[in-house]
């Protein structure tokens, strides 16, 4: 269901269709607020994707001032080289940052630094390169990598037993975080190879003609001349995980930016996300603050909750999965008098 639709339901229930009272910014500022709390208690929103390794950027940038000149447009931006916080320059090996300050000792550094995530692989790098994250990403449930999975590594232990930790290159096997404020992780041992993939070869597809591929992770999302959303239809990715990471997370829904948006919740979840808005806007400190309304609605909310970990707790156990064959006979599972086989049909 488009935003738009939302909007003018939760404008009816605010009893202020003109928006004389509450803006329209307002509404879609604390609808977004009520999708985030219901993700946070209830972790319903999953995703199942692949993401390509090499990660894809858009841009690369040095300096942190750089970064607010980017295009507003895109959101895969990678920080190339090493930036010095404290002189305000960029560096690439170690040593160039000791000459500068007079240190004494100067450290090898082995290996290439690049300016793109892939460039690592056309030579022996000095650092790992990280994998970015899908932008709705909040906390991982399972990863693999090349069909195996990998286990979560602190940085500090691989640090400590590891001498070569940033540049060492293997099978993979885990994987670290190289700030927990940074939407990325990097391989452990990096891979030795990666597969440049098409529709044609092996890995994450990258396109099919006529098909919308995401910037964000590579996958297709979207198929032409076929109809998928989320009230009808059933939403096929094609999941490659050859040489490829295959992510299963909790996800953050998205922002609602425009009214022709979806939200990323199940329509019969997004209701809820609704009850969660009225009931800040009743709160609100406005000529339309009204109490009794926020209670009520803020009820609504609590319940809708409640209702979202049930239906997570009996999502499976109510599911019956039966595998026979076509000369298996039949079996009735419940027990309720019928008619005779050659009792004659009844129209409805």
């Amino acid at each position: 269901m488009k935003y738009s639709k939302r909007l003018k339901r939760m404008r009816r229930f605010l009893r202020d269709p003109d928006g004389k009272i509450w803006e329209s910014s307002y509404i879609k500022g604390v609808f977004n607020a009520a999708q985030r709390d219901i993700q946070h208690s209830t972790h319903v929103l999953e995703g199942v994707q692949i993401v390509s390794v090499p990660s894809r950027y858009q841009y690369s940038y040095l300096y942190d001032w750089e970064h607010g000149y980017l295009p507003t447009n895109q959101k895969a931006y990678y920080q190339a080289f090493r930036y010095s916080h404290q002189g305000r320059y960029v560096f690439q090996n170690l040593w160039e940052k000791q000459v500068r300050i007079g240190a004494t000792g100067i450290q090898a550094e082995n290996g290439n630094h690049y300016t793109h995530p892939w460039e690592a692989w056309a030579g022996i790098p000095a650092v790992n390169p990280p994998v970015r994250f899908p932008s709705s990403f909040d906390q991982a449930k399972f990863i693999a990598f090349d069909k195996e999975q990998i286990n979560y590594i602190d940085k500090k232990s691989v640090q400590e037993s590891d001498q070569s930790w940033e540049s060492r290159s293997g099978e993979p096997f885990a994987y670290y975080r190289t700030d927990i404020t940074e939407n990325e992780f990097v391989l452990y041992p990096r891979n030795n190879s990666i597969t440049w993939s098409d529709s044609d070869g092996e890995g994450a597809i990258t396109s099919i003609a006529g098909d919308t591929v995401s910037d964000d992770t590579g996958t297709v999302v979207n198929r032409t001349a076929t109809y998928f959303d989320q009230d009808e239809g059933i939403g096929v990715t094609f999941l490659n995980p050859t040489n490829q990471i295959f992510l299963v997370s909790e996800d953050i829904p998205a922002d609602i930016v425009d009214d022709q948006d979806e939200s990323d919740l199940h329509n019969f979840i997004a209701k809820y996300a609704e009850c969660g808005a009225l009931e800040r806007a009743y709160g609100a400190n406005t000529d339309g603050k009204i109490r009794s309304l926020e209670a009520y609605w803020s009820e609504r909310f609590a319940v809708g909750m409640q209702m979202i970990e049930r239906f997570k707790k009996n999502r499976k156990s109510d599911r019956v999965y039966q595998l026979q064959s076509d000369r298996c006979p039949q079996t009735r599972r419940h027990r309720h008098p019928r008619l005779p086989d050659t009792y004659p049909p009844v129209n409805p």
